[in-house]
């Protein structure tokens, strides 16, 4: 209990009440802590960030999403086991940096299983092509994710055809609300990106940390 009131970022796993959108600052290495070894001196232990339990939800959640017509109740049960999983694994000691890397790991594969139901239409056959992808951006590009936090995304173009996609994106940012997440998000091109992160700094940051959930990778590393 003490170790609960001790730490600023502890109150988010066990309210679930909450729904806040306030933005958290974390350090940039959560997935590594310091060890003292027999000498005395420090040395790095890299944390596995799923454990049998998270693993075995996100398994399920896969075999059902891809059989199912409607999905949302489907998604919705496996968010609310997996977020009473991560209150359990708190309450039982696991590190803090564990807890927020498994939220941000689970939401990577409900995001990328909820965008392969979609068929997207990218000429990838042909020289014009019309690539698109699922970009993490923010505080959940650095896989440092609270519960209640924004999902801040970026759905990255190869070009200004946009229009083509517009169906598509409407409806998977539509069940992304419907089964509950807190989703900020942005669509454009990356000549719009690149231009717009040169005139804003905000946009610059948040690009800092980006990586690529779903889609060509290709399409980052042309942007940056």
């Amino acid at each position: 209990y003490d170790r609960i009131q001790q730490s600023p970022h502890i109150a988010a796993l066990l309210n679930h009440k909450s729904r806040g959108h306030e933005r958290h600052t974390l350090t940039r290495e959560p997935m590594a802590r310091k060890k003292r070894n027999a000498s005395g001196t420090s040395k790095r232990e890299t944390m596995t960030p799923l454990n049998v339990a998270d693993k075995a939800i996100s398994s399920s959640l896969a075999s059902a999403i891809i059989t199912a017509k409607n999905p949302i109740s489907d998604l919705k049960r496996s968010i609310s086991r997996f977020r009473l999983a991560l209150k359990e694994r708190f309450e039982q000691g696991d590190p803090i940096e564990r807890l927020i890397r498994s939220q941000s790991d689970f939401m990577d594969h409900v995001l990328q299983l909820c965008w392969m139901r979609f068929n997207w239409d990218e000429n990838s056959a042909r020289w014009h092509k019309t690539r698109i992808s699922l970009i993490a951006v923010g505080g959940y590009g650095r896989q440092e994710l609270l519960p209640h936090s924004d999902i801040d995304l970026l759905i990255l173009s190869e070009r200004d055809t946009l229009q083509n996609h517009k169906l598509n994106i409407q409806s998977f940012l539509t069940l992304l609300w419907d089964i509950g997440l807190e989703v900020g998000h942005s669509v454009r091109s990356i000549k719009d990106t690149a231009a717009k992160a040169k005139q804003d700094v905000t946009i610059l940051t948040a690009l800092m940390d980006a990586r690529t959930l779903a889609g060509d990778e290709e399409l980052l590393k042309r942007m940056k």
